[in-house]
């Protein structure tokens, strides 16, 4: 704990010009418990890192969180992970399916023989992206899989080398809005048929509306799916550094948006719960509740 609080806690983040980690960095900048954001591919390696002992602290989607907590999908040979624990949920980040506004297929069904950007081997995003193909029907048979950082895929949309984007992030996306501000870009909505079965599998997932106007050009609500962006820990911290660590994130007061996280201006102990999808730190519930 005293190595901890003179050299701070590790926190794996995600990928460089990620949300994940301009969150991290701008949480680390706030003068509360110090924090070392760590650049990493993404939640499930995030989520290895947590369990080895090598990070105190991680950042990942909680459809990601509950299959390492269970031991299941790309965690089965792992086994489960009984003791990952959330401190919160963050904000909600949806499925985007980007296409050329020229691009002919008008549904995720039509994506059939695409080349479609699904995200990095180890990052959540792309676990979120196969499943969302599954849901309507396409196998990575059925398409060109191209495993891209979310930054190369959006360029090769632009630069039209690819014919779809499937990342998961928080609305509004800075990359995305800038991409679409460059290029015609448009967003596909999920099937009502796709939404129901991610929803209601109890995988982490909601149904989510990115509504109208959130992005340049974009006319009308789309409809997708979410999950939740959990701050996780392990077993790693003792109960009074987790309450501190809550407070600090949850309480109010931090502008971590003037610091580089538009997400941040979502973080709030009212949200603290949304979309959890594996337990709650028990410290971390109690000091939810006094805030609330």
């Amino acid at each position: 704990r005293l190595a901890r609080a003179r050299e701070g806690y590790a926190l794996a983040a995600g990928p460089e010009n990620g949300q994940y980690l301009r969150f991290a960095q701008a949480l680390g900048g706030a003068g509360g418990p110090p924090v070392v954001p760590l650049v990493t591919r993404g939640g499930e390696q995030n989520l290895r890192l947590l369990r080895d002992g090598r990070v105190t602290l991680a950042l990942a989607q909680g459809d990601v969180a509950l299959d390492a907590y269970e031991g299941r999908g790309s965690f089965a040979q792992d086994g489960p992970q009984p003791s990952l624990r959330a401190i919160g949920s963050l904000y909600p980040e949806p499925v985007h399916v980007l296409v050329r506004s020229d691009a002919a297929s008008s549904s995720i069904a039509e994506l059939r023989g695409r080349r479609i950007a699904i995200g990095q081997p180890g990052s959540a995003s792309r676990t979120t992206a196969v499943r969302v193909l599954e849901a309507h029907g396409l196998g990575l048979q059925d398409i060109v899989p191209l495993e891209l950082s979310p930054r190369d895929g959006l360029v090769g949309l632009m630069q039209d080398e690819l014919d779809a984007v499937i990342q998961v992030i928080g609305v509004p996306a800075d990359s995305i809005r800038d991409a679409i501000a460059a290029v015609p870009l448009r967003l596909l909505s999920l099937s009502k048929e796709g939404i129901e079965k991610l929803a209601g599998a109890g995988a982490g997932h909601f149904a989510y509306t990115i509504a109208r106007g959130a992005y340049p050009g974009q006319r009308e609500d789309v409809a997708t799916i979410a999950t939740a962006a959990l701050l996780l820990t392990g077993r790693g911290l003792s109960e009074t550094e987790v309450g501190t660590i809550t407070r600090f994130v949850f309480e109010g007061g931090q502008d971590f948006a003037a610091r580089g996280s538009a997400q941040g201006v979502q973080v709030s102990a009212a949200t603290a719960r949304q979309g959890l999808s594996i337990p709650l730190h028990v410290t971390a519930a109690e000091a939810l509740d006094a805030m609330r």
